[in-house]
């Protein structure tokens, strides 16, 4: 498969992941939607598609913070990184302020990803169906 075809299924993806998230708010869904853009704005990024890429990233972002709003140990540090590289993208295209809060916000979240008492599960999150296990269930304790 070419990066283009690539291309055209990962777009795919994020219209049927949009589409069924329309239909049922799950978590499962908005997490396949969140993987898609991510995937989706790396590649248009690798193709030089960089204003694409930062609206696929944007909404990457978004997706990431309601989830990381309900799992902060599940997602938390992946919106750390989400946001340092959408911080990259901003800079590349030329938006410095926001490119600045971005990668701010990054570094605040990484600061308090290392403190132990901000890290904890929510047992429910209101709207969303099939979320994900606790921590201390993963484990198996």
């Amino acid at each position: 498969m070419g990066k283009q075809e690539a291309l055209a299924s990962t777009a795919e993806s994020v219209a049927l992941f949009r589409s069924l998230l329309m239909e049922q708010k799950s978590y499962n869904f908005l997490r396949g939607l969140m993987l898609s853009l991510d995937s989706l704005g790396r590649m248009q990024n690798e193709m030089g598609m960089i204003e694409e890429a930062l609206a696929s990233v944007t909404m990457a972002v978004a997706a990431r913070r309601v989830l990381a709003s309900h799992w902060p140990d599940t997602f938390q540090p992946g919106l750390a990184q989400e946001l340092n590289n959408l911080g990259v993208l901003q800079n590349a295209v030329g938006k410095r302020r926001e490119a600045l809060a971005s990668t701010a916000e990054a570094v605040a979240l990484s600061g308090l990803l290392l403190e132990p008492s901000t890290v904890k599960a929510r047992e429910d999150a209101p709207g969303l169906t099939g979320a994900p296990a606790r921590s201390s269930e993963r484990k198996g304790t």
